[in-house]
């Protein structure tokens, strides 16, 4: 049984406010996909901003990898934004057990860590041992979005209930957006499966997916690979007849900013074309509804104790979910 595309997406529903509110008509439209995108990614960063300066409890990303002895230098996320911690987290509880603080770099006995562009350099080297360090860090929305159809997912060797090959064909354009490249590029993201040319065995409808993004390999033997936590519900690889998959790649929680940041990038367009008088009408509303996500913040920070700063750590979903 075929089935379409249910929702559309997160991005294309940003395309679509977005559209809406600098009223641009779907026929014969002055601002294409590839002519919005990069609005609406510069416009998310500067609001990921504005978020992250309104909470005294900032929300976290966490990365972990291996460290071995008299190995100082590994290479980290692109988007770090702040770090929070780094350390070594007790698999029994959950919490840190160790954790490093940087010092300064006229240390004499060493700066502990320190970041050279997207490099963790320890000073002085490690000689711990062979562990797993996790760092928790506040990104800098510096990330790619992309809307994907992927002919045949069954025949992808690497597709499977934990994993999904972004494209095996080289030179596979996203319908919308872009794929991201960089190494670890895809922490603080979520994968979105949106629909498909068959429904799983036992649904009546195609069940969208929405899983985490917990590791990724751009180099992959047969092209990027993601891996996502919790698995999904079903294996899309081994779905019966099934010819077409088509997903999404977004920051966490951008399904809840949507209609803010589709006002942003309207506000940009209308700012760019000298259309002043629509620009004050859009800030009024723009104003409204960022009103309201501050009052949710203030609500997290009260319920979640903000007093307890150095204990508390939240991912992107936390947020938005009491919003």
């Amino acid at each position: 049984m075929a089935t379409t595309v249910q929702p559309t997406g997160q991005l294309n529903q940003v395309f679509s406010y977005t559209r809406q509110w600098a009223n641009e008509p779907a026929i014969n439209a002055k601002y294409t996909d590839d002519k919005l995108y990069p609005v609406v990614r510069a416009n998310y960063r500067e609001l990921l901003g504005e978020m992250l300066r309104l909470s005294d409890i900032p929300f976290v990303v966490q990365y972990s990898f291996a460290v071995t002895n008299d190995t100082n230098t590994y290479l980290m996320p692109p988007n770090i934004g702040t770090i929070y911690r780094l350390g070594i987290i007790d698999p029994v509880t959950g919490r840190f057990s160790v954790e490093l603080f940087n010092m300064s770099r006229k240390n004499p006995f060493g700066s502990q860590f320190q970041f050279d562009g997207t490099n963790l350099t320890f000073n002085p080297i490690w000689t711990g041992g062979s562990v797993t360090m996790t760092l928790e860090y506040i990104q800098n929305g510096d990330v790619e979005m992309c809307l994907v159809t992927q002919a045949n997912p069954g025949a992808v060797t690497g597709n499977d209930a934990s994993h999904l090959v972004l494209f095996e064909t080289a030179g596979l354009v996203p319908t919308v957006g872009y794929f991201d490249y960089r190494p670890n590029a895809y922490y603080g993201s979520m994968v979105r499966l949106l629909g498909a040319s068959h429904n799983p065995t036992g649904y009546k409808f195609w069940p969208t997916q929405t899983r985490p993004i917990i590791n990724y390999t751009p180099t992959y033997t047969t092209g990027p690979r993601i891996e996502v936590r919790p698995v999904f519900d079903f294996n899309p690889a081994t779905v019966p007849s099934i010819t077409s998959l088509t997903y999404e790649i977004v920051p966490e929680g951008l399904g809840a900013v949507t209609p803010v940041l589709g006002l942003r990038s309207a506000i940009f367009l209308h700012r760019t074309e000298g259309n002043l008088k629509r620009v004050s009408l859009l800030t009024d509303e723009y104003k409204q509804k960022l009103r309201d996500i501050r009052l949710g913040i203030a609500n997290m920070d009260a319920i979640r104790g903000g007093h307890w700063e150095s204990d508390a750590t939240y991912r992107i979903e936390d947020l938005w979910n009491i919003l």
